[in-house]
């Protein structure tokens, strides 16, 4: 399992440039919305779906006060339909729980099954992710974090994600 130090390490052997918050260890947005950090603005809220066939799987970063509109997502994405990824699947293939998800968990995922989706809003600026660990934040260009997951052969696609309630 790739372990903060490990992805610390990573973004420093590459000369990412990253600021890392420390805080409580959060759960949910609404947890992370009481933590008193610069940058919230810049937080991603990551989102983790399959496919009704289990083919194809996807982790999102979306802005925090986002609703995914999953029915304009599936059409987007060409999809078949989309619904959550449950617990027991996050463990074996992403080796996180409910709560821990963040684009480094990729790392994880071996048989790099999952496309990560960036959306389009957090270009050409910064995001703030967990660094596989819930009670820290870090904050890097989002260019950088697509590099590197690029580099490190993870399926990337930056797109306007839909919003609920939007046509």
């Amino acid at each position: 399992m790739i372990t903060t130090s490990d992805i610390l390490n990573l973004l420093s052997e590459r000369n990412i440039s990253y600021r890392m918050a420390l805080h409580k260890r959060v759960f949910s947005i609404a947890e992370m919305d009481e933590v008193e950090i610069d940058g919230k603005e810049y937080i991603a809220k990551n989102i983790v779906l399959r496919d009704d066939k289990r083919s194809a799987f996807f982790l999102l970063s979306v802005p925090h006060d986002r609703k995914v509109d999953l029915k304009a997502l599936r059409r987007a994405l060409s999809s078949r339909p989309l619904s959550f990824l449950e617990e027991t699947s996050l463990q074996n293939f992403l080796s996180i729980s409910q709560g821990e998800v963040t684009p480094f968990a990729l790392l994880n995922d071996e048989a790099r099954r999952f496309t990560y989706i960036m959306d389009e809003s957090f270009l050409p600026s910064v995001i703030g992710v967990h660094p596989n660990d819930n009670s820290k934040t870090v904050f890097l260009s989002s260019s950088a974090l697509i590099a590197l997951l690029k580099d490190l052969s993870v399926h990337v696609s930056v797109m306007d994600i839909p919003k609920l309630g939007e046509k």
